[in-house]
């Protein structure tokens, strides 16, 4: 059996869709998906992967609704998309819940305006995550350039609204990652050799150090963090 009938480069099956095109689940709108597998036996059957979270799961091909062909993205030019979304709102968790964060705004600082008037304007140099060894993975392929981040927002709530994309950042913009370690929200930690005061970290991170304090407080902390640089900003 040739394998034309599981790549479909003439999308005359899986209701046209290719491995690599990007869609949204008809019934799971807040996802951005990609088409990581086409089913072997079922025409009907697909298996995508979520483009910021990276899970795996299995689809009706009919019910996806697609936003764009393999052949149009940084994948079908042999590059990777890797997604990361900035809160629009304070999480329902924070005592600022449901308030603006202005991340979208602060990022735009950081990328836009010169640096000798940062020191002056509030700005969001970076993201803070879990997960380091995933996003140290993905941040060196982007560094290689084997891959690009795509740093969106939801339009409405989180993962029950669609993403716009704010931003999309290679290595020539300065994406990196540095490991952070924090054991007390309320003590300095050290970063590249260097310590760092919690208010610096907070401020870089878009915040005031109250509202990157409750947002942070449940956050596991045996684990390393990921601080991902939107800039070639570094500790």
């Amino acid at each position: 059996m040739g394998t034309k009938q599981f790549t479909n480069p003439d999308r005359n099956r899986y209701y046209g869709l290719r491995q690599g095109d990007v869609v949204i689940p008809q019934y799971q709108k807040e996802r951005i998906c990609e088409v990581e597998r086409l089913g072997f036996l079922n025409k009907n059957s697909v298996q995508l992967r979520d483009l910021e979270t990276g899970e795996l799961f299995d689809y009706v091909a009919e019910h996806c609704e697609l936003i764009m062909k393999v052949e149009d993205t940084e994948k079908g030019k042999g590059l990777k998309t890797y997604v990361i979304t900035l809160s629009r709102k304070f999480p329902v968790s924070h005592k600022r819940a449901g308030e603006q964060t202005n991340f979208a705004h602060l990022l735009g600082n950081a990328l836009f305006v010169k640096e000798d008037a940062l020191s002056v304007c509030k700005n969001k140099k970076h993201t803070i995550r879990a997960n380091f060894p995933l996003w140290e993975n993905r941040i060196a392929q982007i560094q290689n350039g084997e891959a690009v981040l795509s740093v969106r927002q939801w339009t409405g709530k989180p993962y029950q609204s669609k993403q716009v994309e704010i931003a999309r950042l290679t290595a020539e913009d300065g994406v990196g990652i540095q490991e952070l370690k924090l054991t007390d929200l309320s003590r300095p930690t050290t970063i590249n050799g260097q310590r760092i005061e919690l208010h610096l970290l907070a401020k870089n991170d878009g915040l005031g150090f109250n509202d990157w304090f409750y947002w942070f407080e449940k956050y596991d902390l045996s684990k390393p963090l990921a601080i991902i640089h939107f800039t070639k900003f570094r500790y």
